[in-house]
């Protein structure tokens, strides 16, 4: 309450300030108010257009507060982000929630992968990737997408298996 009457005077000063518009959403949605904190994270953007951590902002919001609903626009503001930032660990899991919301198994595990493979944990990579490619389409960018990710983390695990077993 005390964050949020602060918050507030600051942005009756500095009401065109996207991060204290952040700010005051960041502190709804984490205090369970999710609905609430969606029109400071859009103001947000509105003054400070594609920034990727304001877009994720928004995204989590719109995913807790609207469930299915919410999950086609945050999905379009979570593309764009890993466009602009391809290693965004945080937007990825953003992704594959949105994508489980919207019950595509396939495309969030395949998300949960990206998000995996961007932190370097190439284990759970591959876990993710070799599920997704189970369900995915062949011949899709998406099947590829999990193929080039299982080659790729496939090989990191057997290499650093490998140097263990050699210091051992």
């Amino acid at each position: 309450d005390q964050a949020r009457a602060e918050l507030d005077a600051l942005i009756g000063e500095d009401p065109r300030n996207p991060y204290f518009q952040e700010l005051m959403g960041q502190i709804l949605f984490e205090n369970g108010h999710a609905a609430e904190s969606i029109p400071y994270h859009r103001r947000s953007l509105q003054y400070a257009p594609g920034q990727p951590l304001l877009q994720v902002n928004l995204a989590r919001a719109l995913i807790q507060a609207e469930g299915r609903p919410g999950s086609e626009e945050a999905l379009r503001l979570l593309r764009e982000v890993v466009q602009k930032e391809p290693d965004n660990g945080f937007a990825w899991r953003e992704i594959a929630t949105a994508r489980y919301e919207r019950g595509e198994e396939s495309l969030a595990q395949l998300a949960s992968a990206e998000a995996s493979f961007s932190i370097g944990d190439y284990t759970s990579a591959l876990n993710f990737a070799e599920r997704a490619r189970r369900s995915l389409p062949r011949n899709t960018t998406d099947y590829q997408r999990a193929s080039d990710i299982v080659n790729f983390a496939g090989n990191e695990v057997r290499e650093r298996a490998e140097q263990r077993g050699r210091r051992s």
